[in-house]
């Protein structure tokens, strides 16, 4: 056999069994469940956003938990000894983000089927001007997200079965114009009131009996779902439901209903 084609076999077999190597037979649409929306999107874990100081950011991003590459060094994120590890962080002037969490859709495997991670899913967005964050997520997906905008409006859209802790701080907090909360009826009648003291308030957003079975949750486990809000000076809050996945769509704007809105 000649060095050139033994060269050419030995390419071959690798290309063959190297976990590397990306085949073109496999993609995100052959996943039965994926909506029309993310078909074409490949999905990423622990990914971090962060242009320029002036930057607009907008985009769609599928993240899968289970999805857990080890990276070499120098593909790091370059965190600080301590610093946590979050799943999606966005930060930019302004935000316009479309986030769908799909356990083992980088497996190319259906969502369909039984998987779960027991972490919790954390997602950080940190915006000067505008801000609109919307969630895709199943109702056993823990989800951590927090959001923050320094001065101007905030959107955030969550899953329509979305139960836990809905914490807003107005760290622009006025005592002679307190921030206002306007609540959808499809949260005002699953929204309880925990606690408000001064610009912090904290809401949960499920029955009573969810309110107990996450309280007995939390203190056996130490983690569960939660949704953290701050804004600065003139800022216009808006927590909004999602109408889930879908089937091979997009959730038309039609079904998307206000949650709630906070004004100066």
């Amino acid at each position: 056999m000649a060095q050139s084609d033994l060269h050419n076999l030995q390419v071959q077999k690798v290309s063959q069994s190297s976990p590397y190597v990306s085949s073109t037979t496999l993609s995100t649409s052959d996943v039965p469940d994926v909506p029309q929306a993310i078909r074409d999107i490949h999905p990423t874990n622990h990914l971090y956003i962060m242009p320029w100081v002036g930057k607009h950011l907008r985009g769609t991003y599928v993240i899968d938990p289970l999805f857990a590459p080890i990276l070499p060094d120098f593909m790091g994120l370059g965190l600080s000894p301590g610093e946590e590890k979050h799943n999606l962080r966005l930060k930019a002037w302004s935000i316009d983000a479309d986030i769908w969490i799909r356990p083992r859709s980088a497996l190319h495997s259906s969502t369909s089927t039984p998987r779960r991670t027991s972490s919790l899913i954390s997602m950080v967005c940190e915006s000067s001007s505008a801000m609109t964050v919307k969630v895709h997520a199943d109702r056993e997906d823990q989800i951590r997200l927090s959001c923050s905008c320094d001065y101007s409006k905030m959107a955030v859209y969550l899953p329509e079965t979305f139960t836990g802790p809905l914490i807003i701080k107005d760290n622009g907090f006025n005592q002679e114009h307190p921030t206002s909360v306007k609540y959808s009826p499809k949260v005002s009648v699953r929204l309880t009131t925990l606690s408000e003291v001064g610009p912090k308030k904290c809401l949960f957003i499920g029955d009573a009996q969810e309110v107990e079975r996450y309280c007995h949750a939390y203190a056996q486990t130490g983690r569960g779902s939660e949704v953290n809000l701050s804004n600065g000076k003139d800022g216009l809050h808006e927590v909004t439901n999602c109408d889930g996945r879908g089937k091979r769509r997009s959730p038309r704007c039609s079904e998307l209903s206000p949650a709630c809105r906070i004004a100066p």
